[in-house]
């Protein structure tokens, strides 16, 4: 019965199986999964990320810096590759080699750009976005 309620608690993400997703072994697979599955999306996105963006200022637009906890954060942060697509939004990987990734995702012909940053450690993990979108 133990063994039973066990395996019943890791299956619905309780225990000890839950606190470390299986990591994908390149970065363009661990972006497809990251997109693609919003539970895996959180597991990768560490416990408090730097948050900017643009706000209106008079006379100039000013930045905005965040330190959030990721509980405070809205769920899926990069929209899926299908609603990616619908939406007209371009990916665009940067240093996808090295320890600390980054993923541009713009819409062509607009000011709507959002810079992510990740970090390798036992897995990738969102570290921060950049929102630059007026």
């Amino acid at each position: 019965m133990r063994a039973a309620a066990a395996i019943l608690a890791m299956t619905l993400g309780a225990g000890p199986a839950a606190a470390a997703p299986v990591c994908p072994t390149t970065f363009q697979a661990f972006l497809k999964k990251f997109t693609d599955d919003r539970t895996f999306q959180f597991a990768a996105t560490a416990a408090r990320i730097d948050d900017s963006h643009v706000e209106d200022g008079d006379p100039e637009p000013v930045s905005v810096k965040m330190n959030l906890s990721k509980n405070k954060l809205v769920f899926p942060i990069i929209q899926s590759t299908a609603e990616q697509k619908r939406l007209g939004l371009e990916m665009e990987v940067r240093d996808a080699g090295s320890l600390k990734p980054e993923v541009k995702v713009q819409k062509a012909d607009t000011d709507w750009v959002v810079l992510y940053k990740f970090e390798k450690r036992a897995c990738w993990v969102l570290v921060a976005r950049e929102d630059w979108s007026l």
